[in-house]
């Protein structure tokens, strides 16, 4: 089948038709209306993101002026074209007679290469390897917290990629990523309070295991004819006073003594 051609050209109080043959049979179909004139037509220019391209209005049945092409960060300018699925390019040689929009096409450029821009938030540094791409490139970043800090995130500033084990694949635009560090939290470490009891009697420490500089309190329970008499510090080197101590930065070992209760009649035995 043959490509349409105008058969009938329109007037300014008439509409006109278009034709084609077969180039096989020969066999003609008559469609493709052409509206009547207008004085005037408008063809817009959609430059799909690309750099501004003016309309233009043109007399009906004359030919635009091809535009200076657009340009588009990251891509190579094709062609205008009559509609966005891109199959017919635009031959700027045709005449027009009714308002119409032509689309830019864009073809990404592996040519060019982009940066990518790392921002720190004080706490740390971080580095991406390469710092500059063209577009699918892989891009690795890594990291170094500073002393008491540790990674915690990056941050997608703009460029609009995801990251994913420290990588990500680069568009066709720069990329901003910040590394984002955090406090490690410090678990002090803890040491354990034992207490030992003669058997006359029962003793406790509350808590049980502490980190340095935390208050201890003892207590004690005395078997039936027996009473609480003092706190004996088997290892640790604590002071016990009113049965609170302060832990030190190791093991306390403290034992409970307990005396027979001595009824007033009865004299301790010599």
């Amino acid at each position: 089948m043959g490509s349409w051609v105008t058969s009938k050209y329109p007037t300014a109080t008439s509409a006109g038709s278009r034709e084609r043959t077969c180039t096989v049979c020969d066999f003609k179909e008559i469609g493709g209306v052409i509206p009547a004139l207008t004085e005037q037509v408008v063809v817009i220019f959609d430059s799909q993101g690309g750099s501004l391209v003016a309309d233009k209005t043109i007399d009906n049945g004359s030919k635009v002026d091809k535009p200076t092409d657009p340009t588009k960060e990251g891509y190579s300018f094709i062609g205008w074209y009559t509609s966005t699925d891109y199959i017919n390019e635009w031959k700027f040689a045709s005449s027009i007679y009714e308002s119409m929009t032509l689309y830019a096409k864009w073809e990404i450029d592996p040519g060019l290469v982009f940066e990518i821009s790392i921002e720190n938030d004080g706490n740390g540094t971080g580095k991406a390897s390469p710092t500059t791409a063209s577009e699918g490139t892989e891009i690795s970043l890594s990291y170094t917290a500073n002393e008491g800090y540790k990674f915690k995130e990056w941050q997608v500033i703009s460029g609009g990629v995801s990251i994913v084990d420290n990588k990500f694949t680069m568009p066709a635009n720069p990329v901003v990523v910040k590394a984002v560090f955090e406090v490690i939290e410090v678990i002090p470490e803890t040491y354990a309070v034992t207490v030992q009891n003669d058997g006359n009697g029962t003793g406790s420490a509350n808590p049980a295991s502490a980190s340095a500089g935390t208050e201890i309190s003892l207590s004690y329970t005395a078997n039936e004819g027996y009473k609480f008499k003092q706190w004996q510090v088997v290892n640790g080197g604590v002071s016990i006073v009113d049965n609170k101590f302060t832990m030190p930065a190791n093991a306390v070992v403290v034992k409970a003594i307990f005396e027979k209760k001595w009824k007033s009649y009865q004299k301790p035995m010599l």
